[in-house]
């Protein structure tokens, strides 16, 4: 990876990352997860937070959260 990004030839790089991805997939197995778990921590003093798949997961409708005094 550190050649590959050292690299300003194009070509090089997509070959060097090439590399780099078949190393990984026959000495790292991983497991990718779509949707992974997200956690959030608010104010107890926040009102109205609900989950959102889009980004920011919280703030998808601004006009409802209320904050308490």
């Amino acid at each position: 990876m550190a050649k590959q990004t050292s690299t300003t030839d194009p070509e090089e790089r997509k070959r060097l990352f090439a590399e780099v991805q078949r190393v990984f997939g026959e000495h790292v197995p991983a497991i990718y997860f779509a949707a992974p778990r997200l956690y959030m921590g608010v104010s107890a003093r926040t009102l109205n937070l609900a989950p959102s798949v889009l980004r920011p997961q919280l703030l998808w409708a601004v006009d409802s959260i209320a904050v308490t005094p």
